[in-house]
């Protein structure tokens, strides 16, 4: 839609979103683009844009609503992304880590019933309701804590799994 401007555009919006990421979020995110925690970015965003802002976050996998998708294919969200995510970690022999789900979205209930733990960044007043949904999953509201509180956390979650202490998956 936007002809030989495109890029610049894609840029800029990718630009304009990783200034909107949660400052708490950073010493995670330097986590992922070091490679010491293996890490998905799971989105039902377009691949236009969210593979390159993933690759900008530090993530080697992305997994999005594919670019120029057929009006019947359907978007990478729900039960589908769910879908996907696993499909993905089985293809890399991470099924037997701990899921680590960090979202913000009751939309991603299909994924938070899959999760050990649910790093919930959404609404408080939705918490609740996504914890009485989502099964066993731990829930910690992260969204007040500090970028190294946000970090002791996940890492002192993963310690405590009697499976290996890497991160199965992260989505935004």
């Amino acid at each position: 839609a936007a002809g030989h401007r495109g890029e610049t555009m894609v840029e800029g919006f990718q630009v304009y979103l990783q200034r909107q990421l949660r400052p708490n979020l950073q010493s995670l995110l330097d986590l992922v683009t070091s490679g010491k925690v293996d890490a998905v970015l799971a989105t039902a965003a377009s691949a236009d844009y969210a593979a390159g802002l993933g690759e900008r976050l530090g993530f080697q996998h992305v997994l999005a609503t594919p670019a120029h998708r057929n009006s019947d294919d359907t978007p990478n969200r729900g039960p589908h992304k769910r879908h996907r995510v696993l499909e993905f970690l089985e293809g890399r022999n991470w099924t037997s880590r701990p899921l680590i789900l960090v979202t913000d979205h009751i939309d991603d209930l299909p994924l938070m019933r899959e999760s050990q733990l649910v790093c919930w960044f959404g609404s408080p007043k939705h918490i609740g309701a996504a914890r009485a949904a989502a099964g066993n999953a731990q829930f910690i509201y992260c969204r007040d804590l500090s970028d190294e509180g946000v970090l002791v956390t996940l890492l002192s979650s993963s310690a405590s799994e009697s499976r290996p202490s890497v991160n199965r998956g992260i989505d935004a």
